[in-house]
């Protein structure tokens, strides 16, 4: 079996606060996220909000990270950066 480096997951900025609940803490230890475990239908679901905005519900708590995490590295890009193009002369 192929052993792999052990490498970062935004599972890891995770931190449960209480049963069924994590926040998502950067590295300057300020929350950028939240899941809760909730039913939703009946099922068991996992709500998802970046900064206070509901991103949706999802099936795994690491699917969940990566989600938040995601939608930080797509809103710390700068706007200008999005469709850039080089100044031509």
């Amino acid at each position: 079996m192929v052993q792999h480096p052990p490498r970062w997951h935004p599972l890891l900025a995770a931190v449960e606060t209480s049963v069924g609940e994590w926040h998502m803490i950067d590295s300057l230890d300020r929350e950028y996220g939240r899941i809760r475990l909730v039913r939703l239908n009946g099922e068991p679901k996992y709500r998802v909000e970046f900064k206070g905005t509901l991103l949706g519900y999802g099936g795994s708590l690491r699917g969940s990270c990566e989600r938040i995490h995601r939608e930080l590295v797509r809103r710390s890009a700068p706007a200008s950066r999005i469709g850039w193009e080089p100044e031509r002369k």
